[in-house]
């Protein structure tokens, strides 16, 4: 089975049933919330492959070696979110992908590991395919943690303010289940731990707690909230925000 092709094709039909930019996902109401949540209705270029896939370097690199731009310092995030930009283009960047990879290999597609194996004689392999996918989780690994580092740098404010909220309105439902909260996140992630500080309460004028929420995707797996210490706990009103 073509799988890499097929990782393509999934993530790209996620675009086609629904876009977005600012945030990895949204709901139908256009707020933004967790890529692998029921409510996730639209996404951008990476939170399609990251809903679709539990190992997306590997897709996120064919995809970032098809653009090739290097004035998109910011990434695919850059890509998906620059202003004037459409859906058929971020479409087009998938099947661009898919026609550059059957390219390089004329006549055979993009093959499985498992393809290539049958036909290499046993003698001439130099890798398992077990050997193989222990190599390329190492790789992940070391690239979530480098990109992890830098990846503050790299989104915006806004976005980060956009994720955070989204994350933040998520645990309030969640823990508290208020159903419309007052939130406040922070836009700058001042700890470089890819966590900012958020505010949140049931209602304007009504007692606030501070909550810890993830500025980047990198950064935490599962994109959740968690409290500050308690000693570092400040209560009073939203209102005195």
């Amino acid at each position: 089975m073509n799988i890499l092709k097929e990782d393509l094709l999934k993530a790209r039909a996620k675009i086609e049933n629904g876009w977005c930019q600012g945030s990895l996902a949204r709901d139908a109401d256009q707020h933004p919330v967790d890529v692998r949540a029921p409510e996730a209705v639209t996404f951008c270029v990476v939170g399609a492959v990251d809903s679709t896939l539990a190992l997306n370097c590997v897709v996120l690199n064919a995809l970032w070696k098809t653009l090739n731009a290097k004035k998109y310092v910011g990434g695919l995030t850059q890509f998906n979110d620059a202003p004037g930009r459409t859906k058929d283009e971020i479409l087009a960047l998938f099947d661009n992908t898919i026609a550059r990879l059957e390219k390089e290999d004329p006549g055979r597609g993009v093959r499985s590991p498992e393809a290539h194996q049958q036909e290499v004689p046993m003698k001439s392999r130099g890798f398992t395919l077990i050997e193989y996918m222990i190599v390329l989780c190492i790789v992940c690994i070391l690239l979530l943690v480098v990109l992890g580092k830098g990846c503050t740098s790299i989104v915006t404010a806004p976005t980060i303010q956009s994720n955070a909220t989204g994350y933040a309105r998520n645990y309030a439902r969640r823990f508290h289940r208020w159903t419309s909260p007052t939130i406040e996140c922070a836009g700058v992630d001042t700890n470089r731990d890819g966590y900012v500080t958020c505010t949140i309460a049931q209602a304007p004028g009504t007692p606030t707690e501070q909550i810890r929420c993830p500025s980047n995707y990198l950064i935490e797996g599962n994109t959740t909230c968690h409290t500050v210490n308690v000693r570092n706990m400040q209560w009073g009103t939203s209102g005195d925000q």
